[in-house]
């Protein structure tokens, strides 16, 4: 179906939850997988090609390792914060959640979300959940330390609610 919007320019589609990827065949070159390639959670049809779906951690590091420069820039952030705002409000959502949180940089995502969602315009309340692996990697034994320093940062529009295991 992305082939069908552009057979050339290489397109990547994020699923509701990033446990999903979906790609087109540009895209599939980009990244160099091929019919031969073996990769966990690398999607195929039932007659065994290639299907463009990423499920899962090892596929869909893989499928956004060449997106996640861009995905990380403050601006992007910022415009895909508000993006989703938008997108909630029409919807008549109030409250949602940054499943994520920490998983490029602790600091940059919060001072992100705080110039974001902290705007009296911003129409959503979020709860920010910490992943353990970006955590550990990120503090190391002081985790839980980071983690406490974390929700003492929450307020009514965004709160430090639980820890992502994966």
């Amino acid at each position: 179906e992305l082939d069908a919007i552009s057979p050339t320019r290489p397109i990547w589609v994020l699923a509701y939850a990033p446990h999903h990827v979906y790609t087109n065949s540009a895209m599939l070159a980009f990244l160099n997988i091929g019919e031969a390639s073996v990769l966990y959670g690398l999607g195929r049809d039932d007659d065994g090609r290639l299907n463009g779906r990423f499920s899962e951690v090892q596929a869909v590091q893989v499928a956004l390792a060449a997106a996640r420069t861009e995905l990380g820039r403050p601006q992007t952030a910022i415009e895909g914060l508000r993006m989703l705002g938008d997108v909630a409000r029409n919807a008549g959502v109030t409250t949602t959640a940054d499943m994520a949180f920490g998983y490029t940089h602790f600091d940059q995502e919060w001072q992100t979300h705080d110039a974001v969602v902290n705007q009296a315009s911003f129409p959503l309340r979020m709860l920010l959940v910490p992943i353990e692996s970006h955590l550990h990697r990120a503090h190391g034994e002081q985790a839980l330390d980071a983690l406490i320093a974390l929700r003492e940062r929450s307020n009514e529009k965004m709160r430090f609610h639980g820890v992502k295991f994966i």
